[in-house]
């Protein structure tokens, strides 16, 4: 997995060369590609049918990603963990805020949630 790391990256810059300017817009918007939709899906997800998020900002009426940082923890090149942090600005009928949101998932594993944090640090309770 690791080897190969400069090989994808310039397969990358390649592939988004050849697009358009909307198109790469697109392509920028997910950085760690395809494999990262489902996370990106399931952490949008929750934090949609949060009780807690919902508690802070009411129901829930918009959910925006922002950035995202992706880390793979490896053994002999093989993945044994995903982890990560996607940011959003959540909308919600008493208010807004940016959230942070920390998670983890393993190969046979479910993606968990591990910490969600506000703009300012406070830690919010998954």
């Amino acid at each position: 997995m690791i080897k190969g790391m400069p090989i994808r990256q310039n397969a990358r810059a390649h592939t988004r060369a050849l697009l358009t300017p909307e198109q790469q817009r697109k392509f920028d918007a997910n950085p760690n590609g395809a494999e990262a939709l489902k996370e990106k899906a399931f952490v949008g997800s929750f934090l949609k049918s949060s009780p807690v998020i919902a508690a802070r900002l009411g129901t829930i009426t918009r959910v925006t990603p922002g950035g995202s940082t992706v880390t793979f923890a490896t053994n002999d090149d093989q993945i044994q963990a995903k982890a990560g942090n996607y940011v959003y600005r959540e909308q919600g009928s008493a208010g807004a805020e940016t959230l942070k949101v920390y998670w983890v998932k393993r190969p046979s594993a479910p993606v968990k949630i591990v910490k969600i944090e506000s703009r300012a640090g406070e830690t919010i309770q998954p």
